[in-house]
């Protein structure tokens, strides 16, 4: 009777789906996860899409409810969530910049105007201290005088003409000699050669096929695809974010890892893409090295792994 009111009295869960989006960074991303993870009265949490844009998780717990009041109390994000069903769509706002404040002006320097300020035509002065403008009839008058000193005025003489002198003429002379001397002799006609009658074809025909072909260059060795590039790593299980992110962290360590990159995440199973470069070390010793006896490692192509987790490495963090 306890037996059948113990099993009467637990909460019935539901599994629904989580869509966020989006995420910065990868290392966001993870975060965000791990939270979820640790969040009370969810029973469990995974991540079956890992894309940035628009991450998806299968979360199972009581309700929709509880799930929107999680996601929304993110103390990392500004999240806002619709609900459709067993569906939660949640976006993640852009972070606010903050507004620019304009430079301290310097209160020491006086202010000074950009335009200076003169007065206008009617306030000039006209009681001896200024001179007053001129009208508008005024003005006219000086432009037709200017008109008519202008055209009043002798016009200048035109220059005599260039004669030819005994001086130009040596000059010339010396100059058309020089030019004479510096200019190179015309190129000697080339002889050419006579046309190669049609009876002598088979014979440089025959010259062609005794001479020894020309040997290619070797081809360049192939580079040996487990020393550098990208690699794929298959790691299992993992029993929270918090197992993975650790792994994440120890592979990062390895010498010549240049990056990695979450590609998927479901049931315990990590697939995780690692750009190396190893400088001729391959890549299955540097991870055998960075193991410590934690994981063991099984090749099954030149550039992808696969890593068995030990039990005691992927358990679960203390406290859930």
């Amino acid at each position: 009777m306890g037996a059948g009111a113990c099993i009467c009295d637990r909460p019935q869960n539901y599994a629904m789906q989580l869509r966020i989006g989006p995420f910065a960074t990868q290392a966001e991303l993870l975060r965000f996860a791990s939270g979820l993870e640790s969040a009370p009265g969810l029973e469990r949490v995974e991540m079956t899409i890992t894309d940035l844009r628009e991450a998806h998780f299968a979360v199972v717990g009581p309700s929709t409810g509880i799930l929107e009041q999680i996601v929304e109390t993110d103390p990392n994000h500004t999240i806002g969530v619709e609900i459709d069903g067993m569906m939660l769509y949640a976006r993640i706002a852009p972070p606010r910049r903050p507004r620019a404040t304009p430079p301290p002006t310097d209160t020491m320097l006086p202010t000074r105007t950009r335009f200076r300020v003169f007065r206008s035509a009617p306030d000039a002065p006209t009681d001896g201290s200024g001179t007053p403008p001129a009208t508008e009839e005024e003005i006219a008058a000086m432009l037709v005088e200017a008109r008519k000193a202008r055209r009043l005025a002798p016009k200048r003489p035109p220059p005599p003409p260039l004669t030819s002198t005994p001086l130009n003429e040596a000059v010339a002379e010396v100059r058309a000699s020089r030019a004479a001397r510096s200019m190179p002799p015309p190129p000697a006609a080339r002889p050419t050669a006579a046309p190669v009658p049609l009876a002598s074809a088979p014979l440089a025909s025959a010259r062609r096929a005794a001479a020894p072909p020309i040997a290619s260059p070797p081809a360049p060795a192939a580079i040996d695809a487990a020393i550098a590039g990208q690699m794929v790593i298959v790691a299992a299980p993992f029993k929270s974010f918090a197992a993975l992110n650790t792994f994440q962290d120890a592979i990062r360590a390895v010498r010549g890892v240049q990056s990695t990159h979450v590609r998927r995440f479901y049931r315990g199973t990590l697939t995780l893409v690692v750009e190396y470069e190893g400088t001729g070390v391959p890549f299955t010793d540097r991870l055998q090295h960075a193991s410590n006896g934690t994981w063991s490692i099984f090749a099954t192509e030149p550039n992808r792994f696969e890593v068995a987790i030990e039990t005691r490495t992927a358990a679960r963090t203390p406290g859930r």
